[in-house]
Parts: structure tokens; sequence; C-alpha cells
């Protein structure tokens, strides 16, 4: 997949996995939609930190993609990263 080769050459991590969409039968496409952090557990620290960078008003974004990242065997990030990453598309 090419999204997913620009995404390792670019962060030199490894794809832990794609989050599979929640059913939504409502849809035509019975596929939902991630939204905000809704896929971390409440308790995450992450949270916080969106609250500072993120606007707290209106719907939160959409995620066309997200994937569980971990870094390759004797890799050091600086930074270090979050083992998420979070797609979008306009």
């Amino acid at each position: 997949m090419l999204l997913e080769k620009r995404i390792l050459e670019t962060t030199g991590t490894e794809i832990a996995s794609w989050l599979d969409y929640p059913f939504d039968p409502s849809r035509t496409w019975l596929d939902g939609e991630l939204k905000g952090l809704e896929f971390l557990p409440p308790g995450d620290p992450i949270h916080d930190v969106w609250k500072e960078v993120w606007p707290q008003r209106g719907n939160p974004p959409n995620w066309d993609a997200v994937a569980q990242i971990k870094a390759k065997a004797n890799t050091k990030l600086d930074p270090p990263v979050r083992p998420a990453l979070l797609v979008g598309f306009l």
C-alpha cells in the first residue's frame, strides 16, 4: 500500500496494525468513522495534551485511517512518538 510505504519512510517506524472502523448500521457501507480520540482509553494522558492543542468546541476530526505504530528494532526516535498515527484527508 502506497500510504503505508510513505508513512514508514517518513517516520522510520513499523505499522503494528490498522484500527478497524466501527460498525454503523445506519450507513450505506456500514462503516462508521473514528472521531477525535475515541479509540483511546478514557484515562490515557494524551487526552490532556489534545485539549491543549485542539479546540474543544464544535466537532472533533473524523479520521480516514488510524494505525498503531512501533519503532523498528534498534531505532531511537527523537523525539519519542506515541504508538498511534492519525491520517485525515481533506
